[in-house]
């Protein structure tokens, strides 16, 4: 595995952390890039097979009357589909320290 992640990877990771949970475009564009975080998104669907639904929101301002979108995506796991990414992800376990006694020292 490459010692840094691409955007697309790093998307996977974040909904893979929060899965179930909307997340909006703000919060995958600090992530994924603020230009690219839909191609990003794609690409996670794609690359991973991750089902990822998205939602488009429309909010009125109070304090000018205008009408705005809110872009919300989620992944949403398949039966036993989160465990399997969580196992093929974990880190590795640490090995366990060998001690040596010379000399009556520990070392």
């Amino acid at each position: 595995m490459a010692d840094t992640l691409t955007f697309t990877e790093k998307v996977r990771d974040l909904f893979l952390a929060h899965p179930n949970q909307w997340l909006d475009g703000m919060t995958l564009a600090q992530v994924a890039g603020q230009y690219a975080w839909r191609s990003r998104v794609s690409d996670a669907r794609r690359f991973f097979h991750l089902h990822i639904e998205n939602r488009v929101r429309v909010f009125k301002d109070r304090a000018d009357g205008k009408f705005y979108k809110k872009s919300e995506y989620r992944y949403v796991p398949r039966p036993g589909e989160l465990r399997q990414w969580r196992e093929a992800t974990a880190p590795a376990p640490e090995p366990t320290p060998v001690v040596t006694l010379t000399e009556g020292r520990l070392f």
